[in-house]
């Protein structure tokens, strides 16, 4: 709007919000929830993070090196609270089960079952 407006050459403005509001706003409203499917569990806060860190450590590589990083951390970061948690005795729930296809009844019910299984012991 600015070139269109204060800009010498208006034509680079109008290409700009038609590149805009085209392909990029398609790719990322339509394209990126479609590949994704809500599998990702990143905040998009900390993939944008992620990945402005990972290009400025690494150069373009770091687009996609990036976020594989902190998803890996991520992931070990669960892996391991997972294992200390079983370790003191205390139960978790899986978090396929609590993130997967169910809804919330069916959360519910996983958790109702757990609380039932250690007041039974």
């Amino acid at each position: 709007a600015y070139l269109i407006v204060f800009g010498d050459q208006p034509s680079w403005g109008i290409f700009l919000l038609i590149w805009g509001l085209g392909p990029v706003s398609l790719a990322d409203n339509i394209v990126k929830p479609y590949i994704l499917q809500n599998k990702s569990n990143l905040h998009p806060m900390l993939a944008l993070l992620s990945v402005v860190g990972g290009v400025q450590a690494l150069g373009p590589i770091g687009i996609l090196t990036g976020p594989m990083v902190v998803v890996f951390l991520q992931t070990l970061l669960n892996l391991l609270h997972r294992e200390i948690s079983s370790m003191d005795g205390h139960d978790v729930v899986p978090e396929e089960t609590l993130s997967g296809e169910g809804n919330h009844a069916d959360r519910a019910a996983v958790h109702d079952n757990l609380n039932s299984d250690k007041h039974q012991d």
